[in-house]
């Protein structure tokens, strides 16, 4: 046996099991405990990075006996040189147990004919990804129907109001509105800028320079950047690509593509009845998590308008909306946009205007033109407006605007 790799599995067995004793807070997913433990599928955990994946799965895995190895540690990964030793060893410091958890499969090379063997073998198998691939060509290929996906998002505004234990919804608001939802940010009060500047550090030179062999990771810095600074606007390719030094502008898009597959952002398109135009749709961008914001502090001052908007976004995501299937942008003929679509199968069933400020007449009358026109293009009567602290309803051309506060939308689901 290889002692060394005897030795990090040690390391990690004793980290694991200092980590399982403390309190968490309850995830809504849990819910489907009973059937995420049934050991017939793979379950993969996906999302981005400290959002808490790991977390989730050593509050799932609570009372059962499992193996661990976190493959974001570069020891482990430089003592594996044979999968089936690596399964002996585990099983070597463990014992013969058959429930496994693996943390960021993505970094062991091969890995999906590796977990494949495991489950022939009759191993029940939970493993977490910073890379949306993981769905899509590395994983559904060779696993195709024999997988359970789940993706873990930072704390919906439900879970941050437990964490924080505070009575006002309305500071309860303003809070997550500026901090975000990353979990060790809202339970530990830490420093949100250079967490932030810290995590987006690792998703570059961790998920995309070393997983993609980038010789010149500046530019997707650079990238990353810009997109975050322009969160709430539209995507402009040319002058992206201009600003990073990148004349391809294929290179542009697959350096998108990289930064996209590790949930840092959502590239919105338009909502079209014809599929071919919201294909082809100005995208618009948004980013996981309203801490990302503070990155660099490219916001000089604190944009409520942006904040507000991206923090129905991430909350609409994490209600099961999915971009571009469920949830769409739309501009009217005559250029009014609407911020949210959301669409059923076959219908449109909900527009949503977003607005921190209410308060100018001025204001008001824009979003409520804006609905107006766009219900009767769209043939939806739901028209709502998310405020930060207005409740009320207005009758106008037969038809009814809600507006109603965010901490109260997002809990009722209006």
């Amino acid at each position: 046996m290889n002692q060394k790799l005897i030795d990090v599995i040690k390391r990690q067995k004793d980290q694991k099991e200092s980590f399982l004793p403390k309190n968490f807070i309850f995830r809504h997913q849990l819910k489907e405990k009973d059937e995420l433990l049934k050991p017939s599928l793979i379950k993969i955990i996906t999302g981005p990075r400290r959002a808490g994946k790991s977390t989730f799965l050593l509050l799932l895995l609570q009372g059962l006996d499992f193996m661990y190895a976190n493959f974001d540690d570069e020891e482990l990964l430089q003592n594996i040189d044979n999968k089936d030793e690596f399964t002996d060893t585990l099983q070597e410091v463990y014992g013969p147990i058959k429930n496994i958890l693996f943390d960021e499969i993505q970094n062991l090379p091969n890995w999906d004919l590796y977990l494949n063997k495991l489950q022939r073998e009759g191993f029940n198998v939970f493993i977490t990804g910073s890379n949306s691939n993981l769905l899509s060509t590395e994983f559904a290929s060779s696993l195709t129907g024999r997988y359970r996906s789940l993706e873990i998002l930072p704390f919906n505004f439900s879970e941050y109001s437990v964490a924080k234990k505070e009575d006002s919804p309305l500071s309860l608001f303003n809070g997550f509105l500026k901090q975000g939802g990353f979990p060790e940010v809202v339970i530990n009060n830490l420093d949100l800028t250079s967490y932030v500047d810290n995590l987006i550090s690792a998703i570059l030179y961790k998920d995309i320079a070393r997983r993609y062999n980038i010789k010149d990771p500046e530019k997707i810095e650079l990238m990353i950047s810009y997109l975050i600074a322009n969160t709430c606007n539209n995507l402009n390719y040319s002058k992206l690509g201009s600003l990073c030094q990148i004349k391809d502008f294929r290179t542009v898009k697959k350096y998108l593509g990289y930064i996209k597959n590790c949930y840092l952002f959502y590239f919105l398109s338009g909502f079209s009845f014809k599929t071919i135009n919201h294909l082809r749709s100005t995208k618009k961008l948004y980013v996981v998590d309203n801490g990302l914001l503070r990155y660099k502090n490219l916001f000089n001052s604190p944009n409520n308008g942006v904040y507000f908007e991206n923090l129905v976004f991430t909350e609409l995501v994490k209600k099961g909306f999915t971009p571009d299937s469920y949830l769409f942008y739309y501009k009217t003929k005559t250029n009014r946009e609407i911020d949210f679509v959301l669409k059923s199968f076959s219908r449109v069933e909900q527009l949503i205007q977003v607005c921190y400020d209410i308060s100018s007449k001025q204001t008001e009358e824009r979003e409520i033109k804006a609905l107006l026109q766009a219900s009767n293009e769209l043939g939806c009567n739901d028209l709502l407006i998310i405020t930060s602290d207005i409740e009320k309803e207005v009758n106008i051309e037969g038809k009814v605007i809600k507006f109603v506060p965010f901490y109260k939308w997002v809990d009722k689901g209006w």
